[in-house]
């Protein structure tokens, strides 16, 4: 008889293509509940590494304040409920107050201003599958709204703003 002490870290629950949500429910592995949930853990490793990289630029203020409601997207996939304050404003007043003037397409060369792109081309990915599982509301905006705001970082770093 093995006296080994078992891992929190693994219930064996996986091993069968089962997994439970953030409130218990037990469901299958490829479940919509599941997908959004590794696709949120994308963008939070995506967002980790790119405030690593913009750690000395003064830009990261900007983005660090949003990890926090990118997080909260966990119960939203779970609940289907709104977990939002006023991001929506702030991500739109840094756009507005930015003033970029496009006049064609953009092709990112910065190195940081290229992960910054990666994360928001993540952030689409997440988007699309927020409407595939059928979550319209103000999250779904957040995250289209998100998806903006990194485009208008990566203009500003990529042009040294």
């Amino acid at each position: 008889m093995s006296t080994r002490k078992h891992s929190l870290i693994y219930s064996k629950k996986g091993d069968t293509g089962y997994t439970r949500t953030v409130l218990g429910r037990n469901v299958r592995k490829n479940d919509i509940t599941i997908q959004l949930y590794g696709e949120i853990d994308f963008v939070l490793a995506q967002f980790d590494k790119t405030v690593a990289l913009l750690s000395s630029n003064p830009l990261v203020d900007k983005l660090l304040p949003f990890r926090k409601t990118i997080a909260s997207l966990f119960e939203t996939a779970t609940t289907r409920k709104v977990i939002l304050g006023n991001e929506l404003e702030e991500l739109e007043q840094f756009i507005d107050d930015a003033d970029i003037n496009l006049t064609g397409f953009i092709i990112f060369k910065d190195l940081v201003a290229l992960e910054i792109n990666e994360l928001r081309v993540r952030v689409r990915r997440l988007e699309r599958l927020f409407v595939s599982a059928d979550i319209f509301n103000n999250s779904l905006k957040f995250i289209n709204r998100f998806s903006d705001f990194l485009f208008v970082l990566a203009y500003l770093c990529e042009n040294n703003r």
